[in-house]
């Protein structure tokens, strides 16, 4: 008995309508169909299949997106629907998908979009008014942490004195402890005399019955805008910004890539090469670390002069 023909679908628009079949939210599918609409139009705008899609034009796509003036929570729900709409069409056999080790869309960045060092001096000193914002931004720009694992940081998680601060992250398997650098580590103490001394580092302002809560990402990134603005720096500065930025400062500073990996909590190093320029060297020896913790980059015990 012949076996009846199954045509497989090869468009973006045909794959896209078994893919947002999935989701019961007609929200959701309006807003993932718009997004996936969004990409098929840059890819033909450029001549370009999707299906010819590599980790380079996703950047460039996000890095469009940015000079769009579009919000990051928006791009953020642009790249994961997009992840997920290349999952399907890997599934059918029509492409790879570009989303290298499955790593969270928010790391598909622009290599570009990193801070100068005159500018880092800027935000710091504009940041050191307040202490919630100084040590929010020390801690992004030193260690390489998500911007969720710094406003996971409860008072507990810290330990010793400025000259050797230690922070565990609780929820990582891998790499789960950091030698604060002093500058960060000064600032974190100061901070922590202006707070609690015990849960939350980090608190938004206090509720209408008196409670403590927990700083939001929203209240994040308007403390970090806030001091951007007060730097007069003119680009956009966010917490990825600010993570990109680690990654280009611990490069120069010699650290080995695989140090960094580990520091930022990702899986595969193609993920933390997509942080660097093409331009910016690749160092072939592993910086050194204080013994004992052989995963600190060493930049984390730079001093302050």
């Amino acid at each position: 008995m012949r076996m009846a023909h199954t045509s497989v679908p090869t468009t973006p628009e045909q794959v896209s309508d078994l893919w947002l079949a999935r989701y019961t939210s007609p929200n959701t599918r309006a807003a993932y169909e718009s997004d996936v609409r969004l990409f098929v139009a840059w890819c033909a705008a450029r001549g370009s299949s999707p299906w010819e899609t590599t980790e380079e034009s996703l950047a460039e796509y996000r890095a469009a997106r940015e000079a769009d003036g579009v919000a990051n929570s928006s791009i953020v729900r642009q790249m994961s629907a997009l992840r997920s709409f290349f999952d399907a069409a890997e599934s059918m056999g029509l492409c790879a998908t570009p989303f290298a080790g499955h790593e969270d869309p928010s790391e598909v960045v622009s290599p570009t979009s990193t801070l100068t060092a005159e500018e880092v001096g800027l935000l710091h000193a504009a940041a050191d008014r307040d202490p919630r914002t100084s040590a929010l931004v020390h801690l992004l720009l030193g260690t390489g942490l998500r911007l969720a694992e710094v406003l996971a940081i409860d008072h507990e998680h810290l330990s010793g004195s400025v000259n050797s601060m230690r922070l565990a992250v609780a929820a990582r398997r891998d790499r789960n402890t950091f030698v604060l650098s002093r500058e960060t580590a000064c600032a974190v103490r100061r901070l922590r005399k202006s707070s609690a001394t015990r849960g939350p580092l980090f608190l938004a302002k206090r509720s209408s019955n008196g409670s403590d809560t927990r700083l939001t990402r929203f209240g994040a990134d308007l403390l970090i805008k806030r001091a951007a603005g007060a730097a007069d720096i003119a680009r956009s500065v966010s917490a990825n910004v600010l993570r990109r930025t680690y990654v280009a400062t611990a490069r120069d500073a010699g650290d080995d890539i695989d140090v960094i990996r580990r520091n930022m909590g990702q899986r595969d190093v193609r993920t933390t090469r997509r942080y660097l320029s093409p331009q910016q060297p690749q160092p072939h020896h592993q910086a050194t670390t204080p013994k004992g913790d052989p995963h600190v980059h060493a930049s984390a015990f730079r001093s302050v002069p």
